[in-house]
């Protein structure tokens, strides 16, 4: 590098000192590859943040003139610069075109059935003779049905009363109350899982231990709903009596 760049290259940064122009952090770096003065703009981000714009100066009339990046708010270029400024940022884009439209999800699983009423029906028949008190509509499709389902009953003194829906339980699913010192008015909720077949109905049946005269099914509710539009295992593999219900003494 010759003395007569070297002499350049001290004048300039000695014009920025003397002109005011440029923060005192701004410093010239010589690049002896190219010959080529670049300012630094160590110091810029603290004005960028306050105006969004960034100043610099440079000397018209060099084809590789050294670009000085102004670092304080007021500060102006030195006589015989020219100014050259730009955004930070860049201006919002425009709102790009519409996507397609995706393809149509499948069907959901929301169909179901329910029922509820409120009557009068013995449950006296012993351990061993169910009786149903709620029967639902008919499901529409084949599937896994999620049964959810509260009775009341009128529980005599002393007796046990055992209920489950049916049929073709997914899984054991016995509710069972009792026994009691006095006769009392009590829920039971059931809840469970039925594989059926398009056209069975569910059901809730109960028996009781004592076949007690006074224990008596009073009002109830149930729904199903399909939760899978197959059946465990495929084909309906769950029998009536694969889950026989029965009453489970000592059980308090």
């Amino acid at each position: 590098m010759d003395a007569s760049f070297i002499w350049h290259a001290r004048k300039a940064a000695g014009r920025l000192r003397l002109g005011g122009a440029l923060a005192a952090g701004v410093a010239l770096a010589v690049l002896a590859t190219g010959g080529v003065a670049l300012a630094s703009d160590a110091a810029a981000p603290g004005t960028l943040a306050a105006t969004g714009t960034i100043r610099g100066c440079y000397q018209p009339g060099n084809p590789t003139a050294a670009l000085r990046v102004v670092t304080q708010r007021h500060a102006s270029c030195p006589t015989g610069d020219k100014h050259l400024n730009w955004n930070a940022v860049g201006p919002q884009g425009p709102v790009g075109p519409q996507g397609p439209t995706g393809p149509q999800g499948p069907d959901g699983v929301s169909a179901g059935v329910a029922t509820g009423h409120v009557t009068t029906i013995p449950i006296d028949s012993g351990p061993s003779t169910p009786v149903t008190v709620l029967t639902a509509p008919a499901v529409p499709t084949s599937g896994e049905y999620f049964i959810s389902a509260s009775i009341t009953v009128n529980l005599a003194a002393g007796d046990l009363v055992a209920c489950a829906a049916i049929p073709n339980q997914s899984e054991a699913q016995t509710a069972q109350v009792g026994p009691q010192s006095a006769t009392t008015t009590t829920p039971i909720p059931l809840a469970g899982a039925l594989s059926l077949s398009a056209g069975q109905t569910p059901s809730v049946i109960c028996i009781d231990e004592t076949s007690n005269t006074s224990t008596e099914f009073l009002e109830g509710s149930m729904t199903a709903t399909l939760i899978s539009n197959s059946t465990v295992g495929g084909p309906i593999r769950a029998r009536a009596g694969r889950f026989p219900l029965r009453i489970v003494t000592g059980v308090r």
